[in-house]
């Protein structure tokens, strides 16, 4: 079967930060195939969508609008002062564009680079420099019970699904985990100091 690519290009990246990397967690986790392109995406298969950004000028695609770098500023801004920043995200079609504005992106690209880890100041760790969960966004953002970037997320995918079937385009999405199941459960752990075993040969 056939379904929807899209291509996700960045014309101008901000300050050396490339926002399309969040652009690509993000449709990863949404599970739509795309690529990543470095030049202007041209003469695209009919199923082949452009996302691009910081001006760059398309007739049919996502345009994800607004000064990435600005964003991060404010959001890295509210983690030092140890502020709450709201999560935007607006979508509007405008002459068969889908239109992406707020900060989305830069929230995911914040949480992906674990800039909180960097930005917190020393007068708001524990003894030991962690950053204790009163001082962390999860709590300034009230996100324990209310996962606010992944509802952002599922919003956008409802909007992109609204886009696609005004063009008649069909999404297929992939699914997430092994063998098709619904959900899955992943282990992992926390390694604080690595230090090598000596095998002693008796």
């Amino acid at each position: 079967w056939n379904t929807v690519q899209f291509i996700i290009y960045n014309q101008n990246p901000s300050n050396g930060i490339n926002s399309s990397s969040a652009v690509a967690y993000l449709f990863n986790e949404l599970g739509y195939f795309f690529r990543q392109v470095d030049h202007p995406p041209t003469l695209l298969h009919q199923l082949q969508i452009s996302c691009c950004f910081n001006g760059s000028i398309i007739t049919k695609g996502i345009f994800f609008k607004g000064d990435f770098a600005a964003q991060l500023q404010v959001i890295e801004s509210g983690i030092k002062k140890q502020e709450a920043t709201t999560i935007d995200l607006e979508c509007t079609i405008s002459d068969g564009v889908l239109e992406v504005t707020g900060n989305l992106l830069a929230w995911i690209y914040t949480m992906l680079s674990h800039r909180e880890e960097k930005l917190v100041g020393k007068e708001f760790r524990d003894s030991h420099g962690r950053i204790p969960f009163s001082s962390s966004l999860a709590s300034r953002q009230s996100w324990l019970n209310h996962p606010k970037i992944t509802a952002a997320i599922h919003a956008l995918h409802e909007e992109v699904c609204k886009y696609l079937k005004s063009l008649e385009i069909p999404l297929f999405c992939k699914n997430p985990w092994p063998t098709g199941k619904s959900k899955a459960v992943v282990l992992s752990h926390d390694i604080d100091i690595l230090d090598k075993w000596v095998l002693m040969a008796g």
